[in-house]
């Protein structure tokens, strides 16, 4: 990421006083430099006059830090005994002195289609700035980089400054800590494979920083103090009897008919394919890929065909692009540890397979303790394996219990070239220790 910078403010530009300087712009640092000299004054005698240490002196003279907080800008005017225009040269030069040139956020690829309601649960928690550490979790295609692109196109357009962090937009932490000040900002980290790295950055950045919010979208929670986990779940699914009227309103079956559009351009909803069309959403769970995968196949298929096909076979209709998603699931289910494991799997046995089931009912099949099958199934939803379908009921996707047949099927020699856990990095205790608010999933 290229963070340009532009200084705003003329040492001799104030109310036409001449400071003996070049008319052109300078930053902080080069001002306040030039103020001491003008007093005479050593670092040290500045210090001592401001009470700000000589540390903060030097490092914002030499440019190390840009953008002073306002009390230390304050304090230092007062040791410099700056008062009218000069003063007020001083803050203007604090404000505006360095404004990082925002660059532009990714360009989606196409519209978000149902996820108003998640688009604005996430835009106020990271506008309000009650979670400073917010982590976008779930099955990889499940919309997550779509969603925070949203999200951060928003708060931008509000006038809330966003940098965004991917493997195409790369960056170092300590390059964007002179470019973040006090007021509220938001920094996008869109799935960080160098996670250790990026996240010590950011812990430090959220010190320093008191606007600060992160957003990190990744498959699973990061397990840090001070995170708050955000499962993204699968396109809500219709309900009660599907009509030309009503099936629209559903997101998962809205995304459909986008997609389907696309390949058959004025394809309506009639009474006649209604029903067809609402199972093949719920035969695919809502997941964005699938549903996209699925329209494609209106080219030579009907509605009614193309759900047969599904329900014989739930993966035989993949394309290119599904097939890369139920790659990166089968990683996701071959990296879950014993426990987590052996409970997808008797979740995914019949009777009930594809049903939801009361946290109560998934206790009992499971045998295990309340506190630990809580737990349990806590982790699986962060994964975006389970899904919530109302409260205090669960779902195992279909999708993901074909998957995890297929990784059974396929045996040892298979499993061998999966990875075998997700990457955890190692973090150390105190990295987050400003950080500590609830954690929620």
């Amino acid at each position: 990421m290229l963070v340009t910078v532009t200084p705003r403010v003329g040492i001799g530009s104030t109310g036409g006083r001449d400071h003996g300087t070049d008319s052109m712009s300078q930053e902080f640092g080069i001002l306040l430099r030039t103020y001491r000299g003008r007093r005479g004054l050593t670092q040290r005698q500045l210090a001592d006059l401001s009470t700000v240490s000589v540390r903060a002196i030097r490092d914002l003279e030499s440019g190390r830090v840009r953008r002073p907080r306002p009390d230390t800008a304050r304090l230092i005017a007062d040791g410099l005994g700056l008062t009218g225009s000069g003063r007020s040269e001083f803050e203007s030069a604090r404000r505006d002195g360095l404004r990082p040139e925002a660059p532009p956020l990714p360009a989606p690829l196409g519209a978000l289609i149902g996820r108003d309601v998640e688009c604005a649960q996430l835009g106020e928690l990271l506008r309000s700035g009650a979670q400073r550490l917010v982590t976008l979790t779930g099955l990889a295609g499940i919309g997550k980089t779509r969603l925070a692109l949203e999200v951060a196109s928003a708060l931008r357009g509000e006038g809330m400054p966003v940098l965004w962090q991917d493997d195409h937009h790369p960056t170092s932490m300590a390059d964007l800590e002179p470019h973040v000040g006090d007021a509220p900002a938001l920094l996008v980290l869109d799935r960080p494979e160098n996670r250790s790295t990026l996240l010590e950055g950011a812990a430090r950045l959220l010190r320093r920083c008191p606007g600060l919010r992160v957003l990190c979208t990744a498959r699973a929670p990061l397990g840090v103090p001070g995170e708050c986990a955000v499962p993204l779940e699968p396109l809500a699914l219709p309900e009660g009897q599907p009509s030309p009227a009503t099936l629209p309103a559903s997101p998962a079956a809205a995304l459909l008919l986008h997609h389907i559009r696309h390949v058959r351009p004025g394809f309506q909803v009639s009474a006649a394919n209604a029903g067809a069309l609402a199972a093949i959403v719920h035969r695919l769970d809502g997941v964005p890929p699938a549903l996209d995968a699925a329209a494609s196949w209106f080219l030579v298929y009907q509605p009614t065909d193309l759900l047969a096909y599904l329900t014989g076979d739930p993966l035989g209709f993949a394309t290119e692009r599904l097939a890369c998603w139920l790659d990166a699931v089968r990683d996701t289910v071959s990296g879950l540890d014993d426990a987590e494991s052996a409970l997808l799997d008797r979740l995914a046995r019949p009777p009930g397979a594809g049903s939801d089931r009361s946290l109560a009912e998934i206790v009992e099949l499971s045998g295990l303790a309340v506190g630990e099958c809580v737990r349990l199934v806590h982790r699986l939803v962060s994964l975006g394996l389970l899904a919530s379908t109302r409260p205090g009921r669960f779902r195992l996707l279909g999708l993901v219990r074909a998957a995890r047949s297929a990784v059974l099927r396929e045996g040892a020699e298979t499993a061998a070239v999966l990875p075998l856990r997700l990457p955890v990095p190692a973090f150390s205790p105190d990295m987050f220790e400003a950080t500590d608010s609830t954690r929620t999933a």
